[in-house]
């Protein structure tokens, strides 16, 4: 039996995991957002679930994994498509092509360019290299919808976290050098 290092990829998404069961315990409790009940509801449904596959590996479906899939399904889609190729139905109308998120590690040397997604999802902060926006800025949007909690700021990441663990499960396969 060998010990085997984490990638620098599995570690990222080991801490947003983290991250999204605190949103999503936070979720739970805040009861005032819209589409809190059935985000409850399935929170209790699918926190964690565990199942032996043949190989005896556990494959666990994850909050974040429903939550994020189902925002993007809800936000993303109609530009971006429903498996992020950027081939939504609007996409042709755009000024500029959505790109195609299932390469974002492709494209940036093997790495999740968490840094770069964060910014781009919450969008409060233009980068002057990324020229005009035609994408939302979802930091505000989260921000309105979460006014009042006293833990907005916490939600937020939170919600942008979701999308993120998503996109990291829509990842194209990185060939190896």
């Amino acid at each position: 039996m060998s010990l085997q290092i984490p990638s620098s990829n599995e570690i990222l998404v080991n801490k947003i995991l983290i991250g999204l069961v605190l949103g999503a315990l936070a979720l739970a409790n805040f009861g005032q957002v819209r589409a809190q009940e059935e985000k409850q509801e399935e929170l209790r449904q699918v926190v964690r679930v565990q199942e032996e596959n043949q190989e005896g590996k556990a494959k666990e479906l994850i909050v974040g994994e429903i939550f994020g899939a189902k925002e993007f399904r809800l936000q993303c889609a109609t530009c971006h498509g429903s498996e992020g190729k950027g081939n939504g139905p609007i996409a042709q109308s755009l000024k500029s092509p959505p790109p195609d998120l299932t390469t974002l590690t492709k494209r940036h040397d093997g790495r999740f360019p968490i840094d770069y997604v964060i910014m781009v999802i919450d969008g409060r902060e233009m980068m002057s290299t990324h020229g005009t926006r035609e994408m939302p800025i979802w930091g505000e949007r989260y921000s309105e919808e979460f006014a009042g909690t006293g833990i907005s700021g916490f939600l937020v990441r939170t919600r942008i976290f979701e999308l993120i663990y998503f996109l990291l499960k829509i990842q194209s396969p990185v060939s190896e050098p």
